[in-house]
């Protein structure tokens, strides 16, 4: 299959703008999350959900290092 110097063209500037939109909605996610970080309500959620995994996490650890 041959393509043509212009539908080469196409092909990359469509590639180029895709990563660049996926860029720019990594980069709106990330200042979504930070945003809604800063809210105290999504910070005592995530506590109460992340805080017991971690401390299991570090208990489970401590366990496999005295053993």
């Amino acid at each position: 299959m041959k393509i043509t110097k212009n539908e080469l063209k196409q092909i990359i500037k469509e590639e180029l703008d895709q990563s660049l939109n996926e860029e720019q909605l990594n980069e709106n996610a990330v200042a979504l999350i930070m945003s809604a970080l800063k809210n105290p309500a999504v910070q005592n959620a995530l506590a109460t959900i992340v805080l017991p995994m971690i401390q299991q996490v570090l208990a489970n650890a401590n366990n496999q290092a005295s053993e």
